[in-house]
């Protein structure tokens, strides 16, 4: 029979003025507070972490004048070995103080987490004023009660007390078992207090247990108390040195398993570099050697390797929810790990009473939409639909598995009447801010993840059907490479893990949160470079499962973790009873998941970095420069022959067969036609009007000349046209989420089909843009001045008609889309200086404009566009896109035809700025000259 099932009929032996009842209201009031001012969580959160690093998380302001009340609290008592079966302290038949009982009710939600059942002693304690030894109740046992104390002092229970938030420890008696005299158990009866002061505070507190007696029923006897203060020269900010064992922490040991570490991370990232580099190095230059190789000798080739299953390497992973909610929960952990490091590091909350765990659940909470933001992208990646559904896992993952292992300890503990117990009223507290903040906070974060993912943009398109996985020998299976990837990572911190334990599960304070943040930047080190190393085995095996592997490889950390922990509770610990057993494994168990997620979700994240890296290495020309471009121009050539060779056939006829090419892989329809002319039709009346009540107003309002009044009107039509397409264009480009072609060119050809439908946003583009310059070919005819450059005007014009048709028909609209973009924001350069010009706004150099017009040209034009727009179109079509695409020679050859019309036109503008600058001509009050140089005839 233990003490505590004792302890109910002590509690009715106890008379009612020598207990405290707790106020259980306050709980139901904070849950109604919760839920009425829900707006208002967070800031209560905050407020509360904010008095934590003030270090003046109690109610006192830890300031006394002489004579002031000094309260001293018991906490709880019980088995010395079992750190957490701790029960309050007056149900063992303790007797309370003469002074009138005072209530304490809990700050933080961390006091009822941890088990802090504080109860006032009734011991009469002033600042600076001594008491001699004072009996302060007399007990007289019953058989029951004295039993209770031997089983107390039989079973080695300590009890702790707080004087100031200072926490004191003490015995409850002494036990002795010698072959001669047997067993001897004895209580203390005596307390001697030691307290010294600093001015006004109080800055250390000692207890010394004497007197001891033996226990007997029916014989009565006084516990007493005495109060000894005495001056000290500790400052008020460092009383708490004194719990810090600063010789167990800052051991030798404890330096060398941290540089060991440091050594041994050094190691693995230089030996794993050294070894994939040096072995892509060979695959590259492999892969190099087959693109020379013709199809049958590439086929029939002793080929093998990572690269065999590009084409299923990218393929989703079987439980996309689930593995998606497992990576966003891991992020999360490792963030808060991080910031509850750093914040403990810098606030030093641990020198206060639950302070790192009310840090912990605040900063939860606030990172919330860190899991659901990583789970909701990768689940988007990989083409998942129910993202509500997978909202709510990633937001109820790492909630559901605490309140598993809270509710077995909180079972175990009910069973056993012990404080940690977790009271009704904080499960509400904890209930409500997982409702009111974490979820709602998730959801936000997969909402944006979702709409900021963008597509996948693999480097390597996904095959139909799955390629078959080779058998392979028994050390390159997939779950023995998963267990071995958890052992350098747990070899890296076990000793670390073994001062987190010691911290924990016995009498020490952890402090030293430097060595913690190092060893854990360790840990996302070593853990991503086996991870790595896992994968690169697994897909040089011709297994494409890599992504269940990485996270499980880097997760295999929680087995070791917990083998360990099972090692430390034999050998390490003296633990016992079913109570703490239960505790230990449990919370043990929960803590090796933590680390596991965390770790699994790093290795993903580097090992998914990995994988695109070396995918995209051998589909991708790394080098972008002008006479690579030639060099695959040249390529593309050859290229297109064979495919012509191999594709011809004695019965096709040009152009009826052409023709008949044309019509089957067209995808306009005539209604589309009919729209662009109409609607060319519409902008020249627009055009027109536009002119008349618009442009002729603000001429004679302003006082321009006939000459130029006769030219601004035009530069004001252009500028709106051009302005309003390209943003239209940056619009398109957002709304379908291709601004990503701007920066991964060729990704486009990863995206490429067909058999796809184009965007209505795009129809719009394509309608608007066609219908402009079939409007701009009719007016430079018939509606403008004939100039010299007029003739190329016209021709780029019905260039660009072509070029709009043939990407709109063939689907090429992603290529097409960012030819719009590049040459359109020239244009409204063009015009702006133009326009500038006419109206004499020339408040700077006479060639200030004509400078930043020719940069404008030369990156979007001869820059941009050559390197990311025709490289993209050439390389594209020869070595990603498939091998039968519709009319992509006369594409690509209508796109040179557009560069070359660029560098026409750029030369002018270099032209006038050399004129410029020389001094040839200081004043160009010829707008003839101006036009003739800027060109004005653009597109």
């Amino acid at each position: 029979m233990t003490l505590i099932n004792k302890s109910c009929h002590f509690r009715r032996l106890i008379p009612e003025n020598r207990k405290i009842q707790k106020n259980s209201t306050s709980y139901f009031y904070c849950l109604n507070e919760v839920i009425v001012k829900q707006a208002f969580l967070l800031k209560i959160m905050a407020n509360e972490l904010k008095s934590i690093l003030a270090t003046e998380a109690d109610e006192h302001s830890h300031t006394y004048k002489d004579g002031e009340e000094v309260v001293l609290w018991m906490n709880t008592v019980g088995p010395y070995h079992n750190l957490q079966e701790t029960y309050p302290y007056f149900s063992l038949p303790f007797c309370r103080g003469s002074k009138l009982a005072i209530a304490h009710y809990h700050e933080t939600i961390s006091d009822n987490l941890l088990g802090v059942d504080l109860e006032f002693s009734g011991l009469d304690i002033k600042f600076r004023v001594d008491v001699p030894k004072t009996a302060y109740c007399t007990l007289t046992l019953l058989n029951e009660e004295v039993d209770a104390f031997h089983h107390a002092i039989r079973n080695h229970y300590w009890f702790q007390m707080y004087i100031d938030d200072l926490p004191l420890w003490g015995i409850v008696g002494e036990y002795r078992n010698d072959e001669n005299s047997g067993e001897s158990m004895k209580l203390f009866t005596h307390r001697l207090f030691e307290i010294g002061y600093n001015g006004n505070t109080i800055v250390e507190v000692n207890l010394t247990s004497n007197n001891r007696i033996d226990l007997k029923p029916d014989v009565a006897f006084d516990l007493t108390y005495e109060v000894m203060w005495k001056p000290s020269t500790v400052r008020f900010h460092d009383r708490f040195d004194k719990y810090l064992d600063a010789n167990f922490f800052k051991h030798r040991i404890h330096w060398f398993s941290l540089f060991n570490s440091f050594m041994m991370v050094i190691f693995l990232v230089t030996v794993v570099t050294f070894i994939l580099m040096r072995t892509l190095r060979k695959d590259y230059a492999r892969y190099e050697k087959d693109l020379k190789m013709d199809d049958f000798d590439r086929d029939f080739g002793d080929e093998y390797g990572w690269k065999q299953i590009h084409g299923d390497v990218f393929r989703s992973p079987s439980f996309p929810m689930l593995f998606s909610c497992l990576i966003g929960s891991g992020i999360h952990v490792f963030v808060l790990v991080i910031v509850v490091i750093l914040i403990t590091f810098w606030g030093e909350l641990y020198l206060e009473r639950g302070s790192i765990l009310t840090a912990t659940i605040f900063c939860y909470a606030l990172f919330s939409p860190v899991s659901g933001y990583v789970g909701g992208c990768i689940y988007t990646h990989f083409g998942g639909k129910r993202w509500i559904k997978q909202a709510l896992c990633c937001g109820s993952f790492l909630p559901l598995l605490v309140a598993t292992a809270a509710t077995i300890g909180n079972i175990s503990a009910l069973y056993q009447s012990s404080t940690r117990s977790i009271p009704f009223g904080t499960m509400a507290s904890i209930v409500a801010i997982y409702a009111l903040v974490v979820l709602p906070l998730t959801l936000i974060g997969s909402v944006v993840g979702r709409n900021m993912s963008g597509r996948p943009n693999n480097p390597c398109r996904v095959n139909a059907v799955p390629r078959p996985i080779p058998e392979k020998k028994i050390y390159l299976q997939p779950w023995l490479i998963i267990i071995g990837g958890g052992l350098l990572p747990f070899g890296s911190i076990f000793i670390e893990v073994y001062f987190i334990f010691t911290s924990f599960w016995a009498y020490k304070v952890y402090y030293v949160y430097g060595f913690m943040f190092l060893v854990t930047i360790l840990l996302a080190a070593v853990t991503m470079c086996m991870t790595i190393v896992c994968t690169y085995v697994l897909l040089n095996s011709e297994d494409y499962r890599w992504r269940w592997a990485s996270f499980l490889s880097g997760a295999s950390i929680s087995l070791y973790l917990y083998l360990y922990s099972i090692y430390y509770f034999i050998y390490k610990t003296r633990m016992y009873g079913f109570f703490q057993t239960t505790f230990y494994f449990v919370y043990s168990g929960l803590f090796c998941i933590f680390v596991g997620l965390m770790c699994g979700a790093i290795g993903y994240v580097a090992t998914a970095k990995f994988v695109r890296r070396i995918y995209a290495s051998i589909v991708r020309k790394p080098t972008l420069d002008y006479y690579s471009l030639i060099v695959l121009t040249n390529q593309s050539i050859v290229a297109y022959c064979k495919r012509f060779v191999a594709n011809f056939s004695s019965d096709y006829t040009f152009p009826f067969s052409f023709f008949k090419d044309l019509q089957q892989t067209c995808s306009l329809q005539p209604q589309n036609v009919w729209n662009v002319l109409f609607l060319a039709v519409v902008l020249t009346g627009l055009r027109f009007m536009f002119v008349r009540f618009i442009c002729r107003p603000l001429a004679k309002y302003w006082r321009l000349t006939a000459e130029i009044s006769g030219k601004l009107p035009e530069s004001l039509w252009n500028l709106t046209m051009y302005l309003f397409l390209w943003l239209n264009t940056c619009w398109t480009l957002v709304r379908t989420d291709r601004w990503k072609y701007f920066t991964d060119p060729l990704s486009i050809w990863s995206d490429f089909s067909r058999d796809r439908l184009i965007p209505y946003e795009v129809d719009v583009v394509y309608l608007t843009q066609t219908a402009f310059y079939v409007h701009a070919t009719y007016g430079t005819i018939f509606m403008e001045q004939w100039r010299k450059d007029s003739k190329v005007m016209v021709f780029h014009h019905l260039l660009a008609i072509t070029l709009l048709s043939f990407s709109w028909a063939a689907r090429y609209d992603q290529v097409g889309i960012l030819v719009l973009f590049l040459h359109d924001v020239s244009d409204v350069f063009l015009e702006c200086a133009k326009i500038f010009k006419y109206l004499k706004f020339r408040d700077n150099t006479h060639y200030s404009f004509c400078e930043f017009l020719s940069n404008a040209s030369f990156i979007f034009r001869l820059y941009w566009f050559p390197l990311k727009v025709l490289y993209t179109s050439f390389y594209g079509s020869v070595f990603l896109g498939p091998d039968d695409l519709p009319f992509i020679p006369v594409f690509n050859f209508m796109l040179w035809l557009l560069f070359f019309i660029n560098i026409y036109w750029f030369h002018f503008i270099l032209m006038l700025i050399y004129n410029l600058a020389t001094g040839k001509f200081k004043e160009l009050e010829d707008s003839r000259e101006l036009e003739n140089c800027n060109s004005e005839k653009h597109d």
